[in-house]
């Protein structure tokens, strides 16, 4: 891949609960760095449940080789160039390193219709 396709700025973060000042937890998310990606859509679908409409989108994401993560991660995309700023959530289904294992990552992603999304949130 080249890297001038490489024209998404996105933030990866990581899960952590957080204690309240009543002991209860919270879900929060870390930021671990901020990255230059490509952002690619591959398929999308929609189903109804629960008397709603519910669509799931797969993307994949490619950034540059980075050690230490897995997909327990989400990847944050901001679009700036809507107005309003948009935010995209993306959760990680799987992490797909290039033929050397060196130069790039290949994110497998969901992203998020609404937050609560995934695993009970």
């Amino acid at each position: 891949m080249q890297a001038g396709r490489q024209r998404h700025r996105v933030v990866l973060e990581e899960r952590a609960d957080v204690q309240d000042s009543v002991g209860d937890y919270e879900v929060a998310y870390i930021e671990l760095a901020e990255v230059w990606a490509s952002i690619i859509p591959v398929s999308g679908r929609e189903r109804i449940a629960g008397a709603q409409v519910a669509s799931e989108h797969d993307t994949r994401i490619v950034i540059r080789f980075r050690r230490g993560l897995d997909s327990t991660i989400r990847i944050r995309h901001v679009v700036v160039h809507e107005s309003p700023a948009i935010e995209e959530l993306y959760d990680v289904q799987a992490i797909l390193p290039d033929a050397t294992g060196r130069r790039w990552l290949t994110f497998l992603c969901t992203k998020r219709v609404a937050e609560g999304w995934r695993r009970g949130e």
